[in-house]
């Protein structure tokens, strides 16, 4: 097929309620090699988000046998899956030849770099914080940097939950369009297709383990108990982030590291006031200068944004990228999920 026709099937974004509607009624007539097989056609940017788990791994299986360039996959590596996830991602790597993309937490390659700079768990000190740190955070990082406009999941009604009227296409509050090819298969037909086609599987699931997440909040399932009953065991947590409400989640993290909205900008920013005289940020309110009596200021937000400002006494501009990550936050004890990198401009202040 040519690229002009190829191109032509791809769905125009966004999409409106209504093509929406229309999109899900043809879907679910299909199988989900069928749905897969539309979604190549007609999704622009397409990835897969994958922990490796067993749907996922029947959707991977499924492309590979319906395109020769399946979508490739995002991986978000927490730092703390158990290593016999690891191991099935390089088992993956080989069997299928499929590229992988890994994103870890901002600026951390293992789970020291994590607990150095975040403090010891966090999964118990708070939860959303670390959800947004592990998940949400490297998934917009990956979506901006691969240009991410749909991605194919591992989500089934069956798994209940926030998940019991999944339909086969959603977009969510960001714009994104996730794609639930398996949503109406139950537990036994995912096993039954695992192993018909001898797909690579955790081998944890052979030691009683049914949904695989990180070591810290997975647990044995019992006899008779739900497929993810051994997910964060004891509480009515479902989902880890990553398909929870973005800007709900943001503002549940900026409340529980002490952060406002600015309202005069278009998204949330806060100010931070370097004191020459102390080795500690200080938090500012964000509609004060962003200099006060001479103390070094920088404005970061919670999407990457470039913003020029001028600093007194300097008489030169800094040009400054943010992103979320961590910084100090002094005295009140708590970890924001901010930090700027800086790019100093060799230009004078107005030039």
């Amino acid at each position: 097929m040519s690229s002009a026709a190829s191109s032509s099937k791809m769905l125009q974004l966004p999409l409106s309620e209504e093509a929406l509607t229309r999109i899900n009624a043809h879907l679910r007539t299909l199988t989900p090699e069928d749905i897969l097989a539309w979604a190549v056609e007609s999704l622009p940017g397409l990835y897969q988000t994958t922990a490796f788990g067993l749907t996922g791994l029947v959707a991977i299986d499924m492309l590979s046998k319906i395109t020769s360039s399946p979508p490739p996959l995002i991986f978000l590596d927490t730092l703390y899956h158990f290593q016999e996830t690891y191991e099935l991602v390089e088992e993956v790597r080989q069997r299928y030849d499929v590229p992988i993309h890994i994103y870890t937490p901002q600026g951390c390659a293992t789970a020291a770099d994590f607990e150095k700079k975040f403090g010891a768990r966090l999964w118990e000190t708070n939860e959303d914080v670390y959800d947004f740190a592990v998940k949400v955070e490297p998934a917009r990082r990956a979506y901006d940097a691969l240009g991410v406009k749909a991605v194919i999941t591992g989500r089934r009604a069956t798994q209940g939950g926030d998940r019991a009227s999944l339909q086969p296409l959603e977009v969510d509050e960001t714009g994104l369009l996730k794609l639930n090819p398996l949503f109406e298969w139950t537990f036994p037909f995912v096993e039954w297709y695992i192993e018909e086609n001898n797909v690579p599987r955790n081998k944890l699931l052979d030691q009683g383990y049914r949904s695989v997440g990180d070591w810290h909040s997975t647990s044995k399932v019992g006899e008779g108990q739900s497929e993810r009953a051994g997910r964060w065991a004891g509480k009515e947590k479902t989902e880890c982030g990553l398909h929870r409400n973005f800007f709900a989640m943001q503002e549940q993290v900026e409340k529980a590291v002490g952060f406002r909205s600015s309202p005069s900008r278009g998204c949330m920013a806060l100010t931070f006031g370097f004191d020459s005289q102390s080795p500690r940020y200080r938090c500012l309110h964000p509609s004060r200068s962003v200099h006060e009596r001479g103390r070094w200021s920088c404005v970061v937000s919670l999407f990457p944004s470039i913003r020029v400002l001028c600093f007194p006494k300097r008489n030169r501009c800094m040009c400054i990228v943010s992103y979320i990550v961590w910084i100090e936050l002094g005295r009140l004890g708590y970890l924001s999920i901010w930090e700027s990198i800086f790019r100093e401009q060799a230009v004078r202040a107005g030039g």
